[in-house]
């Protein structure tokens, strides 16, 4: 879950993470607080891929917040659900309920009580969890924010977006399957060293174990083949992207496809290499086991206890 807030509400979404967490969902809140002026889609984009849900908080902070009416408007619509995304719409108190969400249910979270209301959208967040878990066995679109829009003063139904494909089996190779254009970042050229660089994120095929990721970027950062401008230190592995932080589109056109191709089939190849040799390891462990537990069965059968013992 992605806990998104007012600033001035930093210390009820970090109570709200905690009592979540307990409930053993796992959250991310960013402790630096999003700022008017800052953007959701873009805060969230490189991490989005480990995230099912968007806890949205709708507090008098917020709703007071046109920063904030704008991202939640983004985040009910097409911004998020592209990548599958449900939106969790948390109303805290009797605020009121912004136009955007007049036809979105909007859970209530009394602030004297948290801990109702958390059970409450945690079973909110299982229940949906099931019901894309039937989808994608089902080979469906998975569900999203069902969001209603204004339109020649009648409400209709907002559009539903194109849905991110679903993730490949665990047994396949991981690939690059394309960018994500929402994260990525903007140079702040300021004149200073590096102020031309920004973030570029990629979108995997699946999220990679942690083996895979961590075998990614040794290769990236000592490549088996690279340019004059391969940049080492920038890479990094977050959920089903991989992020260069300090590079631009132009060197990752020119530059830096080729070493990501080379760096992401040398992490496939070297993964498979060690589950291979995991595998081995486990049958020749399990073949041990057998063999004790066979010579334990073979000598609890011979032996008798009701009788002389033939040994003397």
């Amino acid at each position: 879950m992605f806990i998104s807030y007012a600033h001035e509400d930093v210390d009820l979404a970090r109570s709200i993470q905690e009592r979540l967490e307990t409930a053993r969902f796992k959250v991310w809140i960013d402790e630096g607080a999003l700022r008017a002026g800052d953007s959701l889609i873009e805060s969230i984009a490189t991490a989005i891929h480990e995230m099912e849900f968007v806890v949205a908080l709708i507090t008098d902070a917020s709703v007071d917040s046109r920063w904030c009416q704008h991202e939640i408007r983004l985040a009910m619509t097409s911004g998020l659900n592209r990548e599958g995304v449900k939106v969790l719409p948390v109303r805290v108190g009797d605020v009121p309920i912004p136009a955007e969400l007049e036809d979105t249910f909007c859970a209530p979270l009394n602030p004297s009580d948290l801990d109702a209301g958390i059970e409450r959208l945690a079973a909110d967040a299982r229940s949906h969890h099931e019901d894309r878990g039937k989808a994608q066995d089902a080979g469906e679109p998975l569900p999203t924010t069902g969001a209603m829009e204004a339109h020649g003063g009648a409400a209709v139904a907002a559009p539903t977006p194109p849905q991110a494909p679903a993730p490949e089996p665990e047994n396949q190779p991981i690939r690059i399957i394309g960018i994500v254009k929402e994260g990525v970042g903007q140079p702040r050229n300021d004149g200073t060293s590096g102020s031309a660089l920004y973030k570029v994120p990629l979108r995997l095929s699946r999220a990679p174990s942690s083996q895979w990721a961590q075998l990614f970027v040794q290769c990236w950062n000592s490549p088996p083949q690279f340019t004059t401008m391969h940049r080492p230190g920038i890479a990094r592995v977050s959920g089903a992207t991989i992020v260069l932080d300090g590079t631009t589109m132009r060197e990752l056109e020119e530059y830096h496809s080729r070493t990501l191709r080379l760096c992401v089939e040398k992490a496939n190849e070297q993964e498979a290499e060690y589950v291979e040799r995991l595998r081995a390891q486990l049958e020749r462990a399990d073949a041990e086991r057998r063999r004790h537990q066979q010579e334990i069965d073979e000598t609890a059968a011979r032996l008798r206890f009701d009788g002389e013992d033939e040994g003397g």
